[in-house]
Order: C-alpha cells, then sequence, then structure tokens
C-alpha cells in the first residue's frame, strides 16, 4: 500500500505526453473550505465549471435513504466510485476549454490515502489529465457540513496531500488563505485571484 511519500514519486515519474494537457484550473484542499461557494459564483458570472463529484455521490445516496456512515463504512469501495464519476466527467469535458474543476481526479489519491485505500490502480490514470492551475483552500472558521466525517487533524493531511499531489502532477499549485474572518470579504479575495487566472488563460487559448 502507497504511503504519501511513495505516491508522489509515481506521480511525478508519470510520462507527459501533449494529449493529457488541457486548459483547466482545479480548487482543492480540505472538506468544507469555501471551493463550491466559489465555484457556483463562478457559474453564475457565465465561466464554464464543474461540480465536485464526491459530494454530489454522496448527496444523492443520502437523498435515497442511505447514511454517512453507511456510505462511508467502505472506503475503498467509497473511493472507486467517486473514481470513476471523475474519470468520466472528465472525460467528457473539452480539454481546450477553460474550465473550473471542484475538485479533480487527483483529489481521490488524497482521501484514498488518509482512509488507507491501495491506491495502486489509480495513480497512472492522474496522470491522464494535466489541469493547468490547483488552488488549494486553506481552512476557513468553522462551518457546518454535514458531508464532513474526517478529524481536523486528517483535514489538514487532506490539505497537504492535495497540494502535493498537484505539484507532483506539474500543476501551478497555489495557496488560498481564508484572507479575513468575514465570509465575503474572503469570497471577493478568493475570487478575484481566481478570475485573473481565468483571464490569463482565456487569452493564451485564444
Amino acid at each position: 500500500m502507497l504511503d504519501l511519500k511513495q505516491t508522489l514519486a509515481e506521480l511525478s515519474e508519470l510520462p507527459r505526453r501533449p494529449s493529457e494537457d488541457t486548459a483547466w484550473i482545479v480548487l482543492t484542499g480540505a472538506p468544507s473550505t469555501g471551493k463550491s461557494t466559489v465555484l457556483e459564483r463562478l457559474r453564475l458570472k457565465g465561466y464554464s465549471t464543474c461540480q465536485e463529484q464526491a459530494r454530489q455521490l454522496l448527496e444523492q445516496e443520502i437523498a435515497r435513504g442511505k447514511s454517512l456512515n453507511e456510505l462511508t463504512s467502505d472506503p475503498a469501495m467509497l473511493v472507486k466510485r467517486i473514481f470513476e464519476r471523475n474519470l468520466a466527467t472528465h472525460g467528457a469535458a473539452p480539454r481546450s476549454q477553460v474550465t473550473v474543476f471542484d475538485r479533480g481526479l487527483p483529489d481521490v489519491l488524497a482521501f484514498g490515502l488518509i482512509d488507507h485505500v491501495d491506491l495502486e490502480p489509480y495513480v497512472r490514470e492522474c496522470g491522464a489529465f494535466r489541469f493547468v492551475t490547483a488552488f488549494v483552500f486553506e481552512q476557513v472558521p468553522a462551518q457546518s457540513d454535514q458531508l464532513v466525517y474526517h478529524s481536523q487533524s486528517q483535514l489538514r493531511e487532506i490539505e497537504g496531500a492535495c497540494e502535493g499531489i498537484y505539484r507532483a502532477l506539474g500543476a501551478n499549485v497555489q495557496r488560498l488563505p481564508a484572507f479575513s474572518d468575514d465570509r465575503a470579504v474572503s469570497l471577493a479575495r478568493r475570487m478575484a485571484i481566481i478570475e485573473e487566472e481565468i483571464r490569463t488563460l482565456l487569452q493564451r487559448t485564444r
């Protein structure tokens, strides 16, 4: 079973092919850090976006009557299902279109590491989609989120693993702090930075 160091080493050694390159940005980090809020604002402003597949899966299953404990009782199966959903979503997205993702395929590795899942079947496919930029959302003042099932120490580990994974895959990694305890101020600052990156990428793809 791979640990974080071994996972990063394997990701770094994956051959890089031009066909893997995209014009995509990913919002990553620990759960409940404001990623989905930013993504929704970007969507409303007309940018191309892609929602978090793990959250969608959990919400759909809970709506069908399953409990969060049931869904997380088999981490290996959960990782498999989330990975497959991400793989399908990424495969359907135009690689040349500037798109902002709430989590990407490689995020599954960070959660798998924390939950002690064998990642060998997944590492190689994470190189199939190379994100240009990864914004790592640092933790913000606690928000209620029924889908967060890891401890605070595990959330910090997830944040660090996400950062390392995208660096190993060659993305331009930028950390986004909360900036302020005022959520409106924090949101505005984060939006400004991400929108500037979107504009830069749009200019490059014209």
